[in-house]
């Protein structure tokens, strides 16, 4: 599925209050140092990588990017953006992707952590942002023949909300919780697989390495569902 176990990652919200661009501050362009990132990221085994195509920036020269660069991207299409035409913006992303890559896989994350996105995007609900992202990836699909879709949420308690979840679950090829440290012990409950279970429907199957794989130091559980119906947990 992806060509690396471990992936890397690049910051691509965009602070409204005060228009900080991380991208840009990062100089993650193409014009600047993108591809620089991926070699360095590349030279460490990372051959994934989480990244985004925002609409305020060129689309078709940052697929271009990591094109040239061999690596294999999973694209944000809003992280913390306003979207005044997500249709639109849709329809911009698939031509841009069919261009570039043709029709080969276009692997994406609809809405970054809708859980968070009232916190970053004054006036903004969950609700909106899941809407949104809905309505991109609907017309996504609409134009792209081969859309893969990460979803990824703020896990803010293990009894929910998992509305941003759930919206995206049955479309999603690979579902991704964000834990943050200081709500991760949680996950160590024996209560993890019947909880996850109920809430997708689901046999669940937690591979561990140990009884401590959960600990403080853990940041990201994956939850992906096998075609048999197994969702894997890996933190």
């Amino acid at each position: 599925m992806f060509n690396s176990h471990i992936m890397a990652g690049f910051e691509c919200g965009r602070l409204e209050w005060n228009g900080h661009d991380l991208l840009e501050t990062t100089d993650h362009v193409p014009s600047g140092r993108m591809a620089d990132h991926y070699a360095v990221a590349q030279q460490h085994g990372l051959l994934t990588a989480r990244d985004g195509l925002p609409w305020r920036h060129d689309i078709i020269s940052r697929l271009r990017a990591a094109r040239d660069a061999g690596m294999q991207v999973i694209w944000d299409l809003d992280h913390y953006w306003r979207h005044a035409a997500p249709e639109a913006y849709a329809e911009r992303v698939a031509a841009a992707a069919l261009t570039i890559n043709g029709e080969a896989p276009l692997w994406v994350c609809p809405v970054n952590e809708p859980e968070i996105v009232p916190m970053m995007c004054a006036g903004l609900t969950r609700a909106d942002a899941v809407a949104t992202g809905l309505r991109i990836l609907a017309a996504l699909k609409h134009r792209h023949p081969d859309v893969r879709v990460l979803s990824v949420d703020a896990v803010p308690h293990p009894d929910g909300p998992w509305a941003g979840t759930e919206a995206f679950a049955y479309q999603a090829d690979v579902i991704g919780l964000n834990v943050y440290p200081r709500r991760c012990n949680w996950w160590c409950s024996v209560r993890t697989p019947k909880m996850t279970a109920s809430r997708f429907h689901s046999r669940v199957t937690v591979p561990m390495k140990s009884a401590g794989c959960c600990c403080t130091k853990c940041s990201t559980v994956t939850l992906q569902r096998s075609k048999s119906g197994t969702i894997w947990m890996s933190c």
